[in-house]
């Protein structure tokens, strides 16, 4: 699996989203309700990958375990995966 870190991910999400001019991008949403979403996301998939472990979570988005548990805690993420 390749490693993508998050800010490449969301510059590849928006350069291929782009490529749709005939798509709402926002569905209704803000941009800052869609990155919480896109946060959401890629925190929930790297706790899967990593079997629950913080500090592994933490290692594959490339952010430190405090700022790992910092956005779980304001983004209302589950961490009980």
């Amino acid at each position: 699996m390749i490693q993508v870190k998050p800010a490449r991910a969301i510059a590849l999400w928006i350069e291929i989203s782009l490529k749709s001019p005939d798509r709402d991008f926002t569905g209704g949403a803000s941009l800052e309700n869609a990155v919480a979403d896109l946060e959401r996301q890629m925190i929930v998939g790297a706790l899967r990958r990593s079997g629950g472990n913080n500090a592994s979570a933490a290692g594959l988005l490339d952010i430190s375990g405090r700022a790992l548990r910092y956005k779980i805690t304001t983004l209302r993420v589950d961490a009980s995966l």
